[in-house]
């Protein structure tokens, strides 16, 4: 009942703050987004501590849901691990890996909560090459290359539907990219001026799925050249979704967003001293504009395109 009421909270979120201002507006909301915080803090600690749910193996799976993190998040990414490994309405069998870097973590001990995870069945991957933001995919895509992986971020409050619904479309749009929230594509506008998008539900390639909503990959729908270090390092080291979303339709792979609706809220005690949306998509300082313009003018050199190819 707890599980439907927070997904509930959850998806009402959305039409509640885009309504036009009316009395009592911004008490409902955050009386929305306590209850959704509260709910979701006891359930996280339900399924960890009460339920206990196994996590697949990668090797019996067809879907690989991949994250990472570092020391100033690590403590809280639990969290966000049982939520991802609760999810409703799915039949298939589906792994989680955490992706960490070796450097990052040296000399400090991985919480309890985690070891609890590995000892239910996460997987837990140390590497050497820090890509950053990158990291979330990069190494899935390495280790897994057929299977489909779904990435998800270390910071956000995922409903029980966020990986679900992610797998429901794959299966009616097995060739595309399929992501839960997302921007449309405007070449002759900065970034900050793409707006948002809801029911993109056809097919095509002028949509940017943004990953904080956890997005979808099947084998090979980014090409080879998504992980190429020396290229990432040259254009957009911070700034992975750009560079999947440049490969996805360098490939010629389609994007579908799925109907769901969410508030997709950062973990209130999650640590953002460098979250890449305070530089990224700042007004000080638009960092996806230089990025956008690096990854143009490298594909320009070597392609013969630029990053808007296929838009």
């Amino acid at each position: 009942m707890l599980a439907r009421l927070l997904d509930f909270l959850d998806g009402i979120y959305p039409s509640v703050n885009s309504r036009a201002p009316f009395f009592g507006q911004k008490l409902l909301r955050r009386v929305i987004l306590s209850g959704i915080y509260r709910i979701n803090n006891f359930l996280c600690w339900y399924y960890h501590n009460i339920k206990k749910k196994k996590i697949s193996n990668p090797d019996e799976c067809d879907y690989v849901v991949s994250l990472t993190t570092y020391p100033a998040r690590v403590g809280n990414v639990w969290r966000v691990i049982e939520m991802a490994a609760n999810q409703r309405g799915i039949k298939d069998k589906y792994a989680i890996c955490l992706y960490l870097i070796e450097s990052e973590f040296e000399g400090i001990d991985l919480p309890a909560k985690i070891k609890e995870l590995q000892a239910r069945g996460l997987t837990v991957k140390f590497n050497k090459e820090n890509l950053k933001c990158h990291n979330k995919y990069f190494y899935a895509f390495k280790d897994y290359p057929e299977k489909t992986v779904i990435t998800i971020d270390d910071d956000l409050l995922y409903n029980h539907h966020t990986i679900s619904k992610l797998i429901e479309f794959n299966k009616k749009y097995s060739d595309c990219i399929v992501f839960n929230r997302g921007n449309l594509i405007i070449k002759d506008k900065p970034y900050k001026g793409w707006p948002f998008i809801h029911n993109m539900t056809t097919p095509c390639f002028n949509t940017f799925p943004t990953g904080v909503g956890g997005v979808l990959y099947p084998p090979n729908s980014c090409g080879s050249i998504v992980t190429n270090i020396n290229v990432i390092n040259q254009t957009c080291l911070r700034a992975d979704d750009l560079w999947l979303n440049f490969n996805s339709r360098l490939k010629g792979t389609k994007v579908v967003q799925t109907d769901l609706k969410s508030t997709f809220m950062v973990l209130p005690d999650s640590n953002q001293q460098y979250a890449l949306w305070a530089t990224n998509n700042s007004s000080d300082s638009n960092e996806n504009d230089k990025q956008i313009a690096s990854i143009s003018e490298w594909a320009k050199q070597n392609l013969n395109c630029d990053f808007f190819v296929n838009v």
